[in-house]
């Protein structure tokens, strides 16, 4: 009887031994932010560059217009870009909010990589880098596979947009260029997400409002550390150090009429300024891309 319980307890301690070892290593690697499901997660997202398209460097989002809401006005990024350097000749330079037919912050332009401005809804090309089952799941592949670099150093100018395609090939963008592809990518899975712009602690800023189950959440690509699945993204009530003055998906802009310390992203502070409409060239054929 003695050597049978003694071969049982050794039996009992090796299986306790090799599961204490695996919980061990599980929570290290969550402490370094290496989630076991972000792992699998992210060599699926470097599977995806199999694909990836050439001559992406330079170029910018495919042509549109918005017609701004309640009038008849109806413009097009060359005709907007036009207006600034029409007064201020040379590159543009951030982001422009535009007064059309008596409409005040109608809708703003960006420059793009190709160094033209652009209508900011068309930065959201209705792009998905691949399908994933949780709606959690964008957020940390963004985050773990994208450094956040500044303009600045990344191109040598203050400020320059990356599509959401671009954003998600590119190994090094800034807070709107996280924004914009996680945005894209959860729009493409069915929810409403939405790219603010405002202020963060006094800082510009861009980040990502998701509506689900008629809750407002805040996803914040940038964040790099302590992410994990089983953590879920904060509510928007409870983040006041975010400053939103407009927001915008791929048809909508929304400009914040009320108070910029709000903490809510739907109401009648939230006034649809105009809707954007893609040209015949917004999905065209990337493996030309190098022609444009």
């Amino acid at each position: 009887m003695s050597r049978k319980r003694k071969k049982t307890f050794s039996f009992n301690s090796i299986f306790m031994i090799v599961v204490w070892i695996a919980v061990v290593n599980w929570l290290r690697d969550l402490r370094d932010g290496e989630d076991p499901v972000i792992s699998a997660l992210l060599a699926q997202s470097q599977n995806a560059n199999a694909a990836m398209p050439g001559g992406l460097e330079h170029t910018g989002p495919a042509s549109g217009s918005v017609s701004i809401t309640g009038t008849l006005g109806n413009y097009t990024s060359e005709e907007l870009s036009g207006r600034i350097q029409k007064y201020n000749p040379g590159p543009l330079i951030g982001v422009y909010f535009f007064r059309l037919n008596n409409i005040e912050n109608a809708t703003a332009i960006a420059p793009g990589l190709d160094e033209r401005g652009h209508i900011v809804n068309a930065f959201l090309e209705g792009f998905s880098p691949f399908a994933v089952d949780n709606v959690w799941m964008p957020l940390y592949v963004i985050a773990k596979r994208k450094s956040y670099m500044l303009d600045s150093i990344n191109y040598g100018r203050a400020d320059l947009w990356q599509t959401s395609r671009q954003a998600f090939y590119f190994a090094n963008g800034d807070c709107e260029d996280h924004a914009i592809v996680l945005a894209d990518w959860l729009i493409d899975m069915g929810y409403d997400a939405r790219v603010a712009l405002g202020r963060y602690q006094n800082t510009g800023h861009a980040w990502v409002v998701l509506i689900k189950d008629n809750q407002e959440f805040i996803l914040e690509a940038t964040q790099k550390s302590q992410l994990s699945t089983g953590i879920p993204y904060p509510l928007a009530a409870g983040l006041p150090k975010y400053q939103p003055m407009a927001q915008f998906n791929r048809d909508t802009f929304w400009i914040n009429n009320g108070s910029n310390f709000t903490v809510r992203y739907r109401g009648d502070n939230w006034v649809a300024q105009s809707q954007y409409t893609r040209g015949e060239d917004f999905k065209f054929n990337w493996d030309e891309a190098d022609e444009r």
